[in-house]
């Protein structure tokens, strides 16, 4: 496979990077950014989102005409949020001089100033069609993409973020999250002018050489993970071990001493919690096929110790999942995941009495696996926000008391990354 020239150059100018950098750092604290992005329509899908993710913090213009492209790649992105074509406008002409360009198709000549592109591991622009085509062969499900900067001709590029997010969508999903993506990495890189307290040395951005094997790999194990969605179906079960979580460390095995399911034509059960304060007690996720959606159930050892199953009363309807337990002196509380009802609520359990609400930590967000910890004086929520895609971002909400009000990050998604970005149970 041909290399797709990408336009990025690499010399060794830490030094001149560092001699710019505090002076640079002061100047964009003291007022909004100005940043020129170029060849993106200023009626397009990408733009909005853009102007949104800037929003406080920088002054975004779509400077000079959409970029074109092949009539695939245009009909491809139509629609989604990477799509950067919109209505014929006459070309902006600023009147002012940036202080960054936004160079997303990575056809801008070098000049003598900051300079933002986001690339793929291999470094081709995320506007190419060919951006989308590959990952590293050591994760061939996960697309990678980086947002760097240049400092002017001659000078290497350095890498201010990155983000990770799953392979496995659909082609069209695929360029929405690519599209989520930028905006998200710009959005950060923005942020970052404001939010740090001195200046930061990122680190040179070493791009991969795209190879053939490379390419091939990529598109087997896509292949390989859509067919296994499709003609594949999990099957969940819960597993006891009599050992403390943190041994899976260094063991990297799970040996369980009993296991807990039910038949699979009913469904599976999945996400098990302790109930703190009631000795062999566990809430879990039971998923029906008959319904095609999931409650919260508890078992409960009887008087003889035998295992019961109960169901939790939450009076919610729709599908139910997750239910994490917190435990303080005198209060236990239970947060399930309820993303279908776009709302959060924290309950109160009590062994003899239904679970009664405790708080409700937002509304109008579809909040997926909320964990709830405490840290450095404060309460706080991690979560996956469903709208901006499963699995790839963590999202955050702090609370001075656990009956709120609980307040957004405002940094959210602090982290897009679809290998770390989830919760999955317990921090420890």
């Amino acid at each position: 496979m041909e290399r797709v020239n990408s336009g990025l150059g690499f010399v060794d100018s830490e030094p001149a990077w560092q001699r710019l950098e505090a002076s640079r750092f002061q100047d964009a604290r003291s007022r909004a950014l100005r940043i020129h992005v170029s060849g993106v329509s200023e009626r397009s899908p990408l733009a909005s989102r853009l102007h949104g993710a800037a929003s406080g913090g920088a002054a975004i213009v779509m400077a000079g005409e959409p970029l074109s492209a092949s009539p695939w790649w245009r009909w491809t992105v139509r629609g989604t949020a990477l799509d950067w074509f919109g209505p014929a406008l006459a070309s902006a002409v600023p009147a002012d001089q940036p202080d960054i360009l936004l160079d997303l198709h990575g056809t801008e000549n070098a000049r003598p100033l900051r300079t933002w592109r986001v690339v793929d591991a291999f470094g081709r622009p995320v506007l190419r069609a060919s951006a989308a085509a590959g990952s590293p062969p050591d994760r061939p499900l996960v697309s990678s993409l980086y947002l760097v900067e240049a400092t002017g001709e001659g000078a290497g590029w350095f890498t201010l973020a990155e983000a990770h997010i799953s392979a496995r969508h659909r082609s069209r999903g695929l360029l929405d999250a690519l599209g989520r993506a930028v905006v998200w990495l710009v959005a950060a890189a923005i942020r970052k002018q404001y939010t740090s307290k001195q200046p930061s040395h990122p680190a040179p951005f070493q791009p991969l050489s795209p190879t053939l094997a490379r390419a091939v790999t990529t598109r087997l194990s896509r292949a390989g993970a859509v067919v296994r969605d499709h003609l594949a179906t999990d099957v969940w079960a819960i597993g006891m071990a009599a050992e403390p979580i943190e041994n899976f460390l260094t063991s990297r095995t799970v040996s369980a001493s009993s296991w807990f399911e039910i038949p699979c034509n009913e469904g599976f059960v999945a996400d098990p919690f302790p109930w703190p304060g009631r000795p062999g007690a566990i809430l879990y996720e039971r998923y029906s096929n008959k319904a095609g959606r999931a409650s919260i159930e508890a078992l409960v050892p009887d008087e003889g110790g035998q295992p019961q199953t109960v169901p939790l009363q939450l009076d919610i309807s729709t599908h139910l999942s997750y239910p994490f337990t917190y435990a303080e002196p005198g209060l236990v509380l239970c947060l399930p995941e309820m993303l279908w009802e776009r709302k959060q609520l924290i309950y109160r359990l009590e062994p003899d009495a239904p679970p009664a609400v405790l708080a409700e930590v937002a509304k109008d967000v579809a909040m997926a696996d909320p964990t709830l910890f405490r840290h450095d004086g404060l309460y706080w929520i991690a979560y996956n926000d469903a709208d901006l895609g499963l699995h790839e971002n963590l999202c955050l909400r702090y609370a001075t008391r656990l009956e709120g009000p609980w307040i957004p990050h405002p940094l959210n998604p602090v982290k897009m990354d679809v290998r770390s970005s989830r919760p999955g149970g317990a921090p420890f």
